[in-house]
């Protein structure tokens, strides 16, 4: 079932697993710099094959190379600048929280577990952001232009002459506000609001997911018939995606052997692709030197596979 705002900008995520009491520290040392405590969705966006942590205001997705290290029902996540995340369950279901700890090793790695690649998201930072700069650059001074331009009328220093009339009191309306006053809300509005809202909490709770323990492949399948779905600016979830990504970089987390067979193997792809170039040239009647701006196109489209 699905909330009740369906902005364009905005991508459903399934609500996979619910937690009402959860609590999520930022912590670095013994300084705890941000808390925040409620209710815990564990989101799944198929657009992106990702699965999003989400609390209140925080949201964090998660990737197969950002490592998590669990104590009991306590949950260490890596943030930026040598801070953590960490996310303490209160009394959650024990079907439930072996769903969570099963999502987890499938999507970070947590435990000796070695994963497959990641899946790819493609999202990207955009490389055009300078000129896109400029451009805003240009559309705010035409505007400041045309404003001064409306405002030329506006300024002029001669008195304008003003014509008052004199209304005599007997040719005054007197007017009924309340009958030509109309409700901003339609008739019933709360109570079909309030029908709603019950009707989706009840459908939250009644994900089978919070009462059975199921396998990653279920819980993967899980659909907004058996689980509520919430809606998140697309644009947010794109910017978390590609702080975490930023985080891999800046935190040099390596990927597992799994993965890094996967790129040798992209690479020895690439390198053959590169020998088939070089053999189709040679049988052509006008031999061309293969330059090696095109041998490294090869590589690179030999490691596409590889992913963050």
């Amino acid at each position: 079932m699905d909330p009740f705002n369906f902005d364009s900008g905005k991508l459903k995520g399934v609500e996979v697993l619910y937690f009402e009491d959860v609590e999520v520290q930022k912590v670095k040392g013994n300084s705890t710099s941000f808390a925040s405590m409620g209710p815990l969705s564990v989101l799944y966006f198929k657009n992106f094959d990702r699965f999003v942590l989400k609390l209140n205001g925080w949201t964090y997705p998660l990737m197969r190379r950002i490592p998590v290290t669990s104590e009991g029902k306590i949950f260490s996540f890596p943030a930026s600048n040598g801070f953590t995340y960490r996310l303490i369950f209160n009394n959650p279901s024990a079907e439930s929280f072996s769903n969570f700890e099963t999502i987890l090793s499938n999507n970070a790695r947590i435990g000796d577990r070695k994963l497959s690649a990641s899946p790819n998201d493609r999202i990207v930072r955009k490389t055009s952001g300078h000129k896109e700069g400029a451009n805003v650059a240009g559309l705010i001074r035409s505007g400041v232009e045309k404003i001064k331009e409306a405002a030329k009328g506006l300024t002029s220093t001669k008195k304008a002459t003003v014509a008052k009339k004199r209304m005599m009191p007997g040719s005054i309306k007197k007017t009924n506000y309340r009958k030509s006053a109309k409700a901003t809300f339609k008739k019933d509005f709360f109570e079909t609001e309030q029908k709603l809202t019950q009707k989706f909490l009840e459908h939250r709770k009644g994900n089978l997911n919070l009462t059975q323990t199921k396998e990653f492949a279920e819980l993967k399948k899980t659909t907004d018939k058996v689980a509520s779905t919430l809606f998140l600016k697309k644009e947010a979830i794109e910017d978390s995606i590609l702080r975490q990504k930023d985080l891999i970089k800046a935190r040099n987390f390596v990927a597992d052997v799994a993965e890094k067979k996967g790129i040798v193997e992209s690479i020895k792809q690439g390198m053959t692709g590169i020998r088939d170039q070089v053999s189709g040239m040679v049988h052509r009647e006008a031999p061309k030197e293969v330059t090696h701006t095109e041998g490294q196109q090869g590589l690179v489209e030999g490691m596409t596979h590889y992913h963050a």
